[in-house]
Parts: structure tokens; sequence; C-alpha cells
């Protein structure tokens, strides 16, 4: 074994954000056979509430199918559990906030099934342009949008970006 592949196989390989169909089971085989610890599993995007919600319960069936190398992941823990038990660790994600439907009530929805990453501004552009005009172009700082409600009610701190024209 080489000095590389030592370290890779001692190391904590975290995938910071993987969009691959959970759902094939040659997906979650072929990231666990990588190697990788724990992925951002992008679980939902453009998906309405109840779309999201069967994403996730049909990730929760690959999960139990897939036992044996594959675990989801809550916490930093979960990550360092994963490792010793040598299974790859899904961190549920979304790419938008679309999934919310601008509810706020259902980010603690989300959390309480597993949802830990939630990013804000995927199709920024599109939703800042059709919903928020006056607000946010030209010169956006997002202020109003619901990107910006969902950081305050989590406590996130987001960086002030200008939005692109």
């Amino acid at each position: 074994m080489t000095d590389a592949q030592q370290l890779h196989r001692d190391s904590i390989i975290i995938d910071g954000l993987n969009a691959s169909w959970f759902l094939d089971d040659g997906v979650i085989e072929r990231i666990h056979r990588g190697r990788t610890t724990a992925v951002n599993a992008t679980i939902a995007a453009w998906h309405d509430p109840g779309e999201t919600l069967d994403m996730i319960g049909q990730f929760y069936r690959q999960l139990d199918r897939h036992g044996q190398i594959a675990m989801q992941v809550r916490s930093a823990a979960d990550i360092h559990t994963a490792k010793a038990a040598g299974k790859t660790g899904f961190i549920l994600g979304f790419q938008d906030t679309n999934p919310t439907a601008d509810r706020l009530y259902l980010l603690r929805a989300y959390y309480e099934i597993g949802v830990r990453i939630i990013q804000l501004t995927y199709n920024f552009e599109r939703r800042c342009r059709e919903k928020w005009p006056k607000r946010c172009w030209p010169g956006c700082r997002w202020m109003s949008s619901p990107s910006c409600k969902i950081s305050r009610r989590c406590r996130v701190s987001p960086r002030q970006p200008t939005c692109p024209t």
C-alpha cells in the first residue's frame, strides 16, 4: 500500500455535495467502494414538500437495504461511527429552499427526520427575479428572501452577496 492509499484509508473523507440518484443501488455501492466516510446527499432541490418527503422515505428504504455499508448521519459523532464501522454515512441535504415551500415551520420537521444541510441559493437568481424583483434587483442583498428568513431562523449569519446582474 502506498503512503497516499494509507492516508486515504486512515482519513475521514467527506464528499461535500453529491447530487447522484441515491435510489440506485449502484450509487451507494460505488460511493462506499471509494471509501468515502460521509457524503452530503442531495435528496431534494426543486421538489415540493410532498415530493421531498417521498424522496426521503425512499432513501430510508435504501439505507435499510444497504445497512451493512451505509448509515444516516445526524451528527459529527455519527461520522466517526461510520468511519469506525467501515460504513459510508449519508447526510441528507437540499440544494435550495424549495422543499420548504417558504414555510419556515417545516424546518423543524425536516430536522427531525434527518435533514442537516440546506443550500440556500441553488436557483437564487431565478427565484429572486420571479418572486422579489423590486427588493432583489439590482444590487440584491437578499434580506427579504425566504432564504434569509431561514438563515435567521437557523441562527446562521450568511455573507451578504450581491445578486448577479
